[in-house]
This record gives C-alpha cells, sequence and structure tokens, in this order.
C-alpha cells in the first residue's frame, strides 16, 4: 500500500507502538490520543464510585450477561443522540462484530437491568489472550443517576479479575464527560498516537476551505 495513492490516510497505532519518528520524518500529521488501562486486581474505587455501587445495589439493579444485541444498540444509539450525534456505527456492522466476536469466544455484552427487568446500562467487552477492552458502553439518561454504570464496571472487573486477566482497557480518555466517570476506577492514564498523510490536492482544497 502507498500512501500516494490515496487523498487522504489516517492511522491509528497501538498504544504499544510509540515510536512515531517515521511518519514524522515523512511528514506525515501527528496527534496524541488517550486511554485508560486498568489492572483488574490493583483497582481502587473513589468514594464516589463506591457510594454509586452501593446505591445500585439497594435499588435493585442486576447484572446479566446477555445476547440481545437489538436492545443493546437502541440504549447504544440513544445514548448518542442524546448528545445530538449520531452513533459511530450503524447497526448492521454493530451486530456482525457482535457476531463475529462472541462465535469465538471473544467478546461479551453485560447488562444492567432495574427491577422492572428494563436493560438501563450495557458494556460491550472484547478480549483476547491478553487484555480485555471496554469496546462500547451505553446507559439510559434517565438512569445516569442509578448507580448502575458504576455497579455495572465494578462487576465486570470483579470477573475479569477472576478469569486471570491482568489487564483492561477501558477506553474513554478522549472524551472530558466519559474520562470524569472513569477517573473513579484509579487507571492509569496510556498515550497512543494517531498520524495522517493528505494529498497536495486535498491539502490545498483544506487551505482554500479553511480546514
Amino acid at each position: 500500500m502507498n500512501a500516494e495513492d490515496f487523498d487522504s490516510l489516517h492511522i491509528v497505532n497501538a498504544p504499544e507502538w510509540r515510536d512515531i519518528r517515521c511518519f514524522i520524518w515523512e511528514g506525515w500529521q501527528t496527534n496524541v490520543l488517550y486511554t485508560y488501562y486498568i489492572d483488574p486486581a490493583a483497582v481502587s474505587l473513589s468514594r464516589n464510585a463506591k457510594r454509586n455501587v452501593k446505591k445500585g445495589t439497594e435499588t435493585g439493579i442486576v447484572i446479566r450477561k446477555s445476547e440481545d444485541i437489538d436492545t443493546f444498540y437502541k440504549l447504544f444509539e440513544r445514548t448518542f443522540q442524546n448528545r445530538g450525534m449520531a452513533p459511530p456505527l450503524q447497526k448492521p456492522l454493530f451486530r456482525s462484530i457482535f457476531e463475529t466476536f462472541h462465535a469465538r469466544g471473544n467478546c461479551e455484552l453485560i447488562t444492567a437491568q432495574n427491577p422492572d427487568g428494563d436493560v438501563i446500562s450495557g458494556d460491550f467487552y472484547l478480549f483476547d489472550n491478553r487484555r480485555v477492552y471496554r469496546w462500547a458502553a451505553a446507559t439510559s439518561h434517565e438512569s445516569k443517576a442509578s448507580g448502575a454504570s458504576f455497579l455495572l464496571l465494578s462487576e465486570a472487573i470483579r470477573e475479569f479479575k477472576e478469569r486471570g486477566y491482568r489487564e483492561m482497557n477501558l477506553m474513554t480518555a478522549n472524551i472530558p464527560y466519559l474520562a470524569e466517570f472513569t477517573q473513579n476506577f484509579s487507571p492509569n492514564l496510556v498515550p497512543y498516537y494517531g498520524v495522517t498523510k493528505k494529498s497536495a490536492y486535498l491539502k490545498l482544497s483544506s487551505a482554500i476551505m479553511g480546514t
């Protein structure tokens, strides 16, 4: 693959790839991004997290594994719509990812249900032999104060700890309100890097349009 064959090429490198000088020397634009890692065996919950976990437990919220991707996607879609945004993935692709990895035993959907049985929060995890990835998450706007999202994540951390995982990538570090939530679980901030190459034509067009 030659970068010159594309008008624009954007690559997001894994956190393990820390040396991006080869891109810099070739004139690529670079930007730094962040994610949160935790060791499930060494997590320390903040007082706020402990209070919300207790609240969720006392109000009868139940944590269950699920294969109901349709219900989760509705919640996922509404989560973005409440922020005035479209979801980053459309339902057919989301379903395809779930079915592909679930068939291989490399993903789980864990949900929080209220006493009426309604799904009010959900986390979608991908995992390999080394690490767990909290790949997608959603909570209903009406249930944000219920403690469901705190209880859900704390229970997932406990389970993956019992399964022997020593590293979870919780993502969420690039968006302020999500970062604020995740900081309640004593994560480690880890940088990773994006690189972009634009054709001369696109650079000129962007300069003219002011983008």
